[in-house]
């Protein structure tokens, strides 16, 4: 899994898209499907405020790699190294 993470109310919090599962599972969060844009999102509130995040998972890193190919682009693009899983990298380099 990867996303990225920001607070409704107040200063963006650092997360490494590695240690999403751990923060998931200790917040007991709400996770819905936004198909607008196929991706996962994450919501749960602390200290009075909401959180929520985005992540990716296998299935849709290969939505994206497919829309790259239906339209002919020249690949994708992951934000930055060491974010990521080794899972990603194996959805990506399987359907490259």
């Amino acid at each position: 899994m990867e996303g990225r993470c920001e607070r409704i109310a107040g200063q963006q919090p650092g997360a490494l898209l590695k240690d999403l599962p751990a923060l998931i599972a200790s917040k007991n969060p709400k996770l819905t499907f936004d198909s607008r844009f196929n991706q996962y999102k994450v919501e749960y509130a602390e200290n009075g405020f909401t959180n929520v995040f985005w992540l990716e998972n296998e299935d849709t890193v290969k939505a994206r790699i497919d829309i790259a190919k239906k339209y002919d682009l020249a690949g994708v693009a992951i934000w930055r190294l060491g974010y990521d899983t080794p899972d990603i990298w194996k959805t990506m380099i399987q359907h490259k």
